[in-house]
């Protein structure tokens, strides 16, 4: 995902990472719990702790298409999300915030960086509410996915890291990356802040691809990515499904990154 990134919601602390947890009956339960079950948790789970959780606003953490949006309770393919929606930052990366008390934006939607677009709750299957409110975060490669697509999944937490933030001792969300000052410091729901690079391998996949497949140069390759950073950026990016507030330094790390995956491509060849 290029361009800037904000914190979607303002002091919530992480009370349940991604992987395995220990379960008993869909509760998450201590490891010594008899009869728990290890079972994949797909995301990250975040609460109020200082006051209730629900109706807390939750934020477009970029410029964003809102890919779905269900207000229905659970309806969805995979069930227990309860009210969902689903945000496309780039080709693929895609936000998805569950449990929510009420979705505030439409399907087909383009949203900028800190806009509202839901409130955390506590919504499930159809008339099932969780005992507690939170939020319940992932960050995909694809939509739709099922609970099993572990592979389509990023860890939250690492790509966080790479956009500078950390968690403190009260599991709460803080910015650590480089910063000339306290203004320079990103806020829940402001823009400016660091970028995600988790399109970057993309790139590089693609530039080994199309050399390997078509034969082209590590440098026709690059040549053909900047030209589509050209076009991305320039008069036709308002009719593309996805909006990129690219700056030169993001467009020239996609160049770089395709440009490796050719030369990795050709040393094979060699």
């Amino acid at each position: 995902m290029a361009g800037r990134f904000v914190l979607p919601f303002e002091a919530m602390r992480l009370t349940s990472r991604q992987g395995p947890r220990p379960t008993v009956g869909g509760r998450v339960v201590s490891a010594d719990t008899p009869g728990a079950e290890w079972k994949q948790h797909n995301g990250t789970d975040w609460t109020h702790p200082d006051a209730p959780t629900e109706g807390t606003i939750l934020r477009a953490g970029a410029d964003a298409v809102v890919e779905f949006a269900d207000n229905r309770g659970g309806v969805q393919p995979f069930g227990g999300y309860g009210n969902a929606i689903v945000l496309r930052y780039g080709p693929r990366v895609l936000s998805l915030f569950a449990h929510c008390q009420a979705i505030d934006v439409a399907a087909g939607a383009r949203v900028v960086a800190g806009a509202p677009v839901a409130r955390a709750g506590r919504t499930s299957r159809p008339g099932v509410l969780l005992s507690t409110s939170h939020l319940h975060w992932e960050l995909v490669t694809r939509w739709p996915l099922a609970p099993e697509d572990t592979a389509d999944r990023y860890d939250v937490l690492s790509s966080l890291a790479a956009a500078g933030y950390g968690i403190d001792g009260r599991g709460r969300l803080v910015y650590s990356g480089p910063s000339s000052g306290a203004a320079a410091r990103p806020e829940a729901g402001q823009p400016g802040g660091p970028h995600l690079d988790a399109i970057l391998p993309v790139y590089a996949l693609a530039g080994w691809f199309v050399a390997d497949r078509f034969g082209w140069t590590p440098a026709e390759t690059a040549l053909a990515v900047a030209a589509w950073e050209v076009v991305e950026n320039g008069p036709l990016r308002a009719s593309l499904p996805w909006t990129r507030p690219d700056t030169t330094r993001d467009s020239a790390l996609e160049v770089g990154a395709a440009y490796l995956g050719a030369r990795l491509a050709r040393d094979r060849r060699a």
